[in-house]
């Protein structure tokens, strides 16, 4: 009976990453994909698509070889503990790298815009406690949580763009490859940094009923490539690529021109609730596959586990970045890492899966 309540259905899931996958791909990397693309920005994002679509077949290819077994427990069936500990490392320090920089980015533009008496600590450390609190219990707590965050979620974001859509002018996505196609490539590599987080589905994929199918791969990773065109897109048409550049919360910026008629203005607090339920459900997912991951039964060991993890994301936090040493820590090395890590995993676990088929049928 308790494992009925620890696994959910595969329209769950992409509604999960809809929210997790889409916070990045709709204000993260946005600035980084316009200083390295500029007007060719969108371009660079639906060739990405095309490719990450092609890519998602190895993840395809592992939840099948692996037969949805935890990935972790797999690992250690098949190749021993030594190689099962040291992917669980990687995935420890990669998701708490997630967690730390979502909390940064959000935590960073709270105090810029809105909290800016408020000690940074203080709001990393309340808004941390509360994902812990999430993250410690099973996927189908959050993923009720996030059917209802995210339809209010849908809804701002139409709002936001249609309502601006009187000052947009579409002839600014053009002239397109002025610069000629490396700035598009190196666009590509942002724009994948977010799309390829949906590999992360083979760390869930024993929490998941029903059968997944490619399908699921190619309307996900659409989705998510509209999470950041839209914001490309509509930021160029209406601010121009100079400026969009120029930016440093570019999707924001478009909730600073929205006004419903003349007399209501300042609208833009609905932008809070977007951004702050898009990290709230990215971090207590991230701190519940930690847990897990090692199959760690809830209770207070997988508590003080996560605990001691989060504690440790603080401690990382209060070292003392400047918005633009983090813009540029972002740009540069966490995103390409990102991508360069995921990819790097996939062919890994491809190979791992086509080895272990092979000494299946041997057997």
């Amino acid at each position: 009976m308790q494992d009925k309540f620890e696994k959910i259905d595969v329209f769950n899931v992409a509604l999960l990453f809809f929210t997790s996958i889409g916070l990045v791909n709709h204000v993260t990397i946005i600035p980084a994909l316009l200083s390295a693309s500029g007007r060719d920005a969108w371009i660079a994002v639906i060739f990405t698509f095309f490719v990450v679509t092609l890519w998602s077949f190895t993840a395809y290819y592992v939840i099948k070889g692996t037969n949805r077994e935890n990935i972790y427990v797999w690992l250690k069936k098949h190749y021993g503990k030594a190689v099962a500990y040291g992917f669980g490392f990687v995935t420890v320090v990669y998701l708490l790298s997630l967690v730390a920089v979502t909390l940064k980015d959000m935590i960073d533009w709270t105090y810029i815009t809105y909290l800016n008496k408020t000690p940074p600590f203080l709001l990393y450390t309340l808004f941390l406690l509360l994902c812990w609190f999430i993250g410690k219990t099973n996927i189908r707590t959050i993923a009720i949580a996030n059917a209802v965050l995210l339809p209010v979620i849908i809804v701002l974001g139409f709002f936001v763009s249609y309502s601006n859509m009187r000052l947009k002018d579409y002839s600014l996505l053009t002239p397109i490859l002025e610069n000629g196609f490396y700035p598009v490539i190196q666009g590509m590599v942002y724009s994948a940094a977010g799309l390829v987080e949906i590999f992360l589905i083979i760390f869930i994929q024993h929490r998941i009923k029903g059968k997944i199918k490619f399908r699921f791969f190619v309307i996900v990773v659409f989705l998510l490539a509209g999470l950041t065109l839209g914001p490309a897109t509509g930021g160029i048409a209406t601010f121009g690529a100079e400026e969009m550049t120029k930016q440093r919360f570019p999707a924001f910026q478009q909730w600073r021109l929205v006004s419903l008629g003349r007399f209501v203005e300042h609208v833009d607090f609905f932008s809070i609730y977007q951004w702050l339920s898009g990290a709230f459900i990215r971090i207590s997912l991230a701190l519940y596959v930690i847990g897990d991951l090692f199959a760690i039964p809830q209770g207070k060991k997988r508590e003080l586990m996560l605990g001691v993890f989060c504690i440790l994301v603080l401690i990382v936090l209060t070292f003392p970045f400047s918005d633009i040493e983090f813009l540029y820590f972002l740009s540069f090395f966490y995103l390409p890492a990102s991508l360069i890590l995921i990819v790097s995993l996939s062919v890994i676990f491809v190979l791992l899966t086509v080895v272990a088929r092979r000494k299946g049928r041997m057997k």
